[in-house]
């Protein structure tokens, strides 16, 4: 498993990324993976979210925790469709991206008709 919260990582395949952005979408995708939410610190004195096996009990934090920590971040869960990957990305880098996405495809289905 892999998991980061880093906004300015690269861009990775989209294909198999999906956004999660609802409390119980992100809570089922955690029960069926066999997570629970998890905070660890960082090197730099601040908290990283996460998600912990079920017996990793030591970095575990109850939901509410988990979600206050995660609304007040500002940040977006990015699964991967085929695995239990998962990262944080910062919300607005990850609208603004979905935009520009739109808007390709816009201009494609344009093309597409003439």
């Amino acid at each position: 498993m892999s998991s980061e919260n880093d906004s300015d990582s690269e861009t990775r395949n989209s294909s198999s990324e999906h956004a999660l952005s609802g409390r119980r979408e992100i809570e089922a995708w955690a029960e069926d993976a066999g997570k629970r939410p998890a905070v660890a610190a960082t090197t730099h004195g601040s908290v990283s979210l996460d998600f912990a096996s079920e017996d990793d009990a030591d970095r575990a934090v109850d939901w509410d925790t988990f979600f206050a920590l995660y609304d007040s971040a500002d940040v977006a869960l990015l699964v991967d469709r085929g695995s239990e990957d998962h990262r944080f990305v910062d919300d607005a880098r990850l609208r603004e991206g979905v935009r520009r996405d739109r808007r390709v495809r816009s201009e494609v289905s344009t093309t597409d008709r003439q």
